[in-house]
């Protein structure tokens, strides 16, 4: 059987981003026996972009709260000072955005302080004009650079004493990265070492991604028939390179209220009847989701979304049964 685990989205973005309101849904996560909490990422809004917002129907892109967003890992170091259990997730890092010696230090670093709390989701981004903002030219070959990138990461938090690397779009010298990721050292056999990287995205290249290079894959806005459809496509390309998906974490993202919605027909929506909130995480669990990031709603204050993590908590978590393996539900 597999363990079933329940993750909270802090507000680390919007009206609602502040820093009281995040360490009162972290600590409220953490009291609550939640498993972790999760911050998102974007480095600056455009006022006007072009670019279309891939997934939940696509449309042009809102920034939240007049574009306030709090740098994830700056943020999940706040977080792990103010707590001592929940891991600490991001869903998901725009890797090309950022140099990858300098990105996979500071994971590197608050992996080490939170005593192993990480867990990195990753994404290529799909924003042109933050990309444009940063001064990143190589928008169109982002899919490439975040390889290579990931590539970097695990080799400067496994090689010792020193690390180097020639690659088509970045190369450096031997040289010596310290402190190494506390979780899953070298040393102990693991094919990876440092914090599991989760692949985010429903894409044919994302997928593709996961199952080269991936500890696991998170769908985004997707309902259990879409879900579906990309794992049984994810199986495939998994075993064209020699794995299987019970190497995997499946992850899903979920909102989760206690005010009943008669609008959430939507099988991602949870809310207002505990079994069927229960039936309705069981739909994603018989496909092998053993994952589940969950959204507080209504998003609009720290009372509401503690309630319905607390409905969560209490009235649907003790309904819902451990996850059997993928095809055997």
């Amino acid at each position: 059987m597999t363990s079933t685990t329940f993750g909270i989205s802090l507000p680390s973005a919007g009206a609602m981003a502040a820093p009281a309101n995040m360490r009162a849904i972290a600590g409220a996560a953490e009291s609550l026996g939640y498993d972790s909490v999760w911050v998102s990422d974007h480095v600056v809004a455009p006022e006007k972009p072009d670019s279309v917002y891939p997934y939940g129907g696509g449309g042009p892109f809102a920034s939240p709260g007049a574009g306030t967003y709090y740098e994830p890992l700056t943020t999940l170091a706040w977080i792990a000072g103010s707590t001592a259990r929940v891991r600490l997730g991001i869903s998901v890092l725009v890797v090309p955005l950022r140099n990858p010696v300098y990105a996979a230090k500071t994971i590197a670093t608050l992996d080490a302080l939170s005593d192993g709390r990480v867990i990195l989701g990753i994404g290529v981004g799909w924003l042109s004009e933050e990309f444009e903002a940063l001064g990143e030219t190589r928008f169109d070959q982002r899919g490439a650079i975040t390889d290579e990138w990931i590539e970097i990461y695990r080799k400067l938090w496994a090689q010792e004493p020193t690390t180097s690397h020639q690659g088509a779009h970045y190369s450096f010298e031997p040289l010596r990265s310290l402190p190494k990721p506390v979780q899953r050292p070298m040393s102990q056999g693991e094919q990876w070492p440092g914090p599991p990287i989760l692949v985010g995205g429903n894409s044919l290249p994302a997928l593709r991604r996961t199952a080269r290079l991936g500890d696991g894959w998170q769908g985004l806005r997707t309902n259990v028939d879409e879900t579906q459809a990309c794992l049984v496509k994810l199986d495939e390309l998994l075993a064209e390179v020699g794995r299987s998906r019970e190497s995997l974490a499946i992850s899903s993202r979920l909102n989760v209220s206690q005010q009943a919605n008669p609008e959430a027909s939507l099988d991602y929506d949870i809310a207002g009847d505990p079994d069927l909130a229960a039936e309705r995480i069981g739909r994603y669990q018989k496909l092998g989701c053993d994952d589940f990031m969950l959204i507080p709603q209504p998003r609009d204050s720290v009372t509401g979304m503690i309630e319905s993590m607390e409905w969560f908590a209490t009235e649907v978590r003790p309904r819902v049964r451990e996850a059997s393996p993928a095809g055997q539900g």
